[in-house]
C-alpha cells in the first residue's frame, strides 16, 4: 500500500500535542459513500522484554468476511505511554505494517478511538490522514464523554457525547456482550461507521477485523520477537 508522507514523528509529549491540534483541522467526518468491499482491521502489542512495538494489519472481505491479506511488522518503541498521544507511541509501526500490506483496504478499522477524544483527534483520525483511506476506531473501554446504556441485543446503539458534541457510539456487536466504542477517524460518519462495523460483525463482542488483528499481535508477541 503506498503511504504518502503527512510529517515527521515528534518525540515529545508537548510537541505532538500541538501538531494534533494542528492536524484535527485536516480530518474529515462526512458519510461513507456505499458499503465497502475491503475491510482492514489493525492493532498493537508490545515485548516488554524488548521493548518492542508489533503492529497487525489484516484484510476482510466483507463477502464471507474471509481474509484476503495480512501483514505484521516489528519496530522499537520509539514514543512514551501517554494517554490521549497513541498514534504517535503506535503509528510508525502500523503505517510499516501498512505499506507491506499486499490488498489495499476500503476502510480500516483501528483498535482505538477517533473523533471521541479529548483534542478530537485519536488514532483512527491520524491513521486515516497518513492512509488517505476512511478510518473507524473501534475501542474496547470508554476514553471521553458520557451516553446511555444500550439495549442488550445485537446491533443495540447509544450515541456518545463529549462537550455537547456526537463524537461517536456505543455499539453491541454481540448479543449480552459488553459494547464497544465506535468514533469516525476520517473520511465517515457516526452513521456510516456503525453499518461498516456491524457488517464485521460475526457474534462475537469485538468485530472480526480488530479481532483477528489483535490475535495476530498476541501470537507474534508470544513466539519472541
Amino acid at each position: 500500500m503506498r503511504i504518502k508522507y503527512l510529517h515527521e514523528w515528534c518525540s515529545e509529549p508537548e510537541s505532538a500535542s500541538a501538531l494534533q491540534k494542528t492536524l484535527r483541522r485536516r480530518v474529515e467526518i462526512r458519510p461513507y459513500p456505499g458499503n465497502p468491499r475491503l475491510i482492514a482491521g489493525a492493532d498493537c502489542g508490545y515485548d516488554e522484554k524488548t521493548n518492542k512495538i508489533v503492529a497487525c494489519v489484516v484484510v476482510f472481505d466483507v463477502k464471507g468476511m474471509k481474509e484476503v491479506a495480512r501483514s505484521a511488522s516489528v519496530m522499537p518503541v520509539g514514543f512514551p505511554y501517554v494517554p490521549g498521544l497513541l498514534s504517535f507511541r503506535e503509528g510508525p509501526a502500523l503505517l510499516k505494517a501498512f505499506e507491506d500490506i499486499a490488498i489495499e483496504p476500503d476502510v480500516v478499522l483501528l483498535d482505538g478511538h477517533g473523533i471521541a477524544h479529548p483534542l478530537g483527534f485519536g488514532l483512527a483520525c491520524h491513521m486515516g490522514l497518513w492512509l488517505n483511506t476512511a478510518t473507524i476506531g473501534v475501542a474496547k473501554s470508554l476514553f471521553v464523554g458520557s451516553h446511555d446504556t444500550p439495549a442488550k441485543g445485537f446491533g443495540s446503539t447509544a450515541i456518545l457525547r463529549f462537550e455537547s458534541e456526537d463524537v461517536g457510539a456505543v455499539f453491541r456487536a454481540a448479543e449480552g456482550a459488553g459494547p464497544v466504542y465506535v468514533s469516525p477517524g476520517h473520511l465517515t460518519d457516526i452513521k456510516s461507521s456503525l453499518r461498516i462495523v456491524r457488517a464485521a460483525c460475526d457474534g462475537k463482542r469485538i468485530p472480526k477485523p480488530t479481532r483477528i488483528a489483535d490475535a495476530a499481535v498476541r501470537a507474534l508477541v508470544k513466539s519472541g520477537l
